[in-house]
């Protein structure tokens, strides 16, 4: 019955896993990060130069956190919208899109 429900698991997480193991960023845009940081920051060029990068860095680590931590009593339908949320809210992938935000107004000055 273990390797059952163990089977039954990978068989509902495996794709979820491939999805945020792998480009995390193709996942989001740059709205999910960036809103109400301003209108003089160009959202999809501060992606794009400095936010990126960190998100599908920091992005598998935070999925792999919250798939070790999902019981499998838990409604696997909504592992993914945890894992978005997780990511979201961050606080490293937030610092991240401060620091890009930062980074490019300064160097419209």
């Amino acid at each position: 019955m273990e390797s059952f429900v163990k089977g039954a698991g990978i068989k509902v997480l495996g794709p979820i896993c491939e999805k945020y193991g792998k480009n995390v960023a193709k996942n989001f845009n740059p709205e999910n990060f960036f809103k109400g940081m301003g209108k003089d920051i160009d959202i999809n060029k501060a992606w794009e130069e400095g936010f990126k990068k960190t998100l599908d860095q920091l992005g598998p680590k935070i999925a792999q956190e919250v798939i070790d931590g999902w019981s499998p009593k838990s409604d696997a339908a909504k592992l993914e919208d945890e894992i978005r949320k997780s990511i979201l809210d961050n606080n490293g992938l937030k610092r991240a899109a401060q620091d890009a935000a930062a980074k490019q107004k300064k160097g419209k000055k």
